[in-house]
This record gives structure tokens, C-alpha cells and sequence, in this order.
């Protein structure tokens, strides 16, 4: 009994990061564990079901497939052909945990890159006059920029590769980067990449915990931009940084993209 129980304290100390959890989602975790506990007497039932629902909270919250919700559905009281409310309980468990945690995509970096592509974020300056329509924004910004987000590595790769979290660029042949906000793993730092780059020397977003990131982009009358960096709601670093990349006034693009 007493193995068991620190096999499943170890699973569900696993479960805690979500790619674990994912991972044993995937795996049937869910369904070993129900047939498991299908096989063990009452007694021993009894003194594994807490960490074992807690397990199946933490999967079940990530995906569960329609063969083990039917296994947990079938996990029956003696004499009673109901569900039982442990059950329910288990089940509401689940969605509340996902609520908890909120929307996210998740980009699987094991593959080399991934990345989320939205097609029309602006109109470049040079067609505004044309075909821009109510509402839409125009690059390079007349006024200025705000940009916010929330992100979490996982772990940062072995490479020494650059995290990027947002690129502007010119969806053309030879791409034209415009914006871009990128992580260096060496130092966690920082790096904004308009015309040149600059270092945000006072961040350091280390791997392991959820960041909320903003940034507003001042224009002035010169050729450099007055930048405040918010890290998790407070100011981290006021700096300048040279303007916008801005686009080529023979580039055929019609629209910048991420």
C-alpha cells in the first residue's frame, strides 16, 4: 500500500507542469489509474482515492478522452447504480481547474520553432490613403504603440537561441523584420529590435513562471522613440530606442503580418 501511494504522490507532483500532465493525458494515465483502483480492495481503495482523484483532476483538467471519461463514469458505490457525487465532484473539479488557469497556446519548441502567424496586423503608410478601412491600424503607428502580453518558458534551449516573443515583418520574398521582441538565454534579458537593437539591461525574465509584459511606444520628433517597460504591472525600465522599421517605398506588400 505504501508503494502505491508514493507512486501516485509521485505522478501528481509530476502533474503540476502542464507538459507532464499533457504528456500523461496522451498516455492513459487516467485509465491505469481507474482500473487500478477497480482491482484493489475496499480498504486499500479507500486510502489511495484522494491523491488519486487529485491526479485525475490535474490530467483530466489538460484533455481526457471519451474511454476514460466512460471508466470514470462506471466507478460505482456498492448497491447504488448512480453516479456517485464523487464523481460529479471530480468531474467539476476538472473544469474548474482549467478556468483557473485561463486561455494559452502552448508552442512545442522540440521540433526547432514554432510560431503563431496573423496574416493582417497593419497597412503600411504608403497604401493608407487607398485602402484602409475604418478602424485599421497603419504602420508605421502615426502616434505611438502599446503592446502587452503574458507568456511562460518552460525551459530555455541548450543552443543559446532567442526566445522571440512578437515579430513584425513584411511578408515579402526577402522579409523585412519591422518590430521584434525577443529573450536572450544567456542573460534572460530583454531585447528590442526596431531599426537597431536595444537592451532592456533591468529585466530578467528567468523560465518557470507565468510574466505579464507591456511596453508603450512614444513617438517623438526625432528619430528615437521613448519606451516604458512594465514587468508584471510595475515599471521596470524607462529607455529610448531608434523609430520603427518602416517599409521600402518600392515593396509591393500590401499588409504587415506577424
Amino acid at each position: 500500500l505504501q508503494t502505491q501511494k508514493q507512486v501516485l504522490e509521485r505522478l501528481l507532483n509530476l502533474s503540476f507542469l502542464e507538459s507532464n500532465a499533457q504528456v500523461m493525458a496522451k498516455a492513459g494515465v487516467i485509465a491505469a489509474v481507474l482500473k487500478h483502483l477497480s482491482t484493489v480492495s475496499s480498504d486499500m481503495k479507500t486510502a489511495l482515492l484522494s491523491t488519486a482523484r487529485q491526479l485525475i483532476v490535474r490530467i483530466g483538467s489538460q484533455a481526457i478522452s471519451s474511454l476514460d471519461l466512460k471508466l470514470l463514469l462506471r466507478q460505482k458505490e456498492p448497491e447504488n447504480e448512480k453516479v456517485p457525487l464523487s464523481t460529479i465532484q471530480t468531474l467539476i473539479s476538472m473544469l474548474q481547474e482549467q478556468s483557473q488557469r485561463g486561455s494559452f497556446l502552448e508552442f512545442d519548441m522540440n521540433a526547432g520553432f514554432s510560431s503563431l502567424i496573423l496574416s493582417n496586423v497593419a497597412v503600411p503608410q504608403k497604401n493608407a490613403s487607398r485602402d484602409v478601412a475604418i478602424n485599421e491600424r497603419v504602420w508605421p503607428p502615426t502616434n505611438g504603440l502599446s503592446i502587452s502580453l503574458w507568456f511562460r518558458i518552460v525551459q530555455y534551449g541548450m543552443d543559446n537561441h532567442p526566445v522571440r516573443l512578437l515579430s513584425l515583418l513584411i511578408p515579402t520574398e526577402t522579409e523585412k523584420t519591422l518590430l521584434s521582441l525577443y529573450l536572450d538565454p544567456q542573460d534572460f534579458s530583454l531585447i528590442i529590435l526596431t531599426s537597431k537593437a536595444t537592451r532592456v539591461t533591468k529585466s530578467c525574465f528567468r523560465p518557470g513562471r507565468w510574466t505579464h509584459l507591456g511596453l508603450v511606444f512614444c513617438k517623438t520628433k526625432t528619430k528615437v522613440m521613448n519606451v516604458v517597460v512594465y514587468v508584471d504591472g510595475e515599471m521596470c525600465q524607462e529607455l529610448k530606442c531608434p523609430s520603427f522599421g518602416t517599409v521600402p517605398a518600392g515593396d509591393g506588400s500590401e499588409r504587415v503580418c506577424r
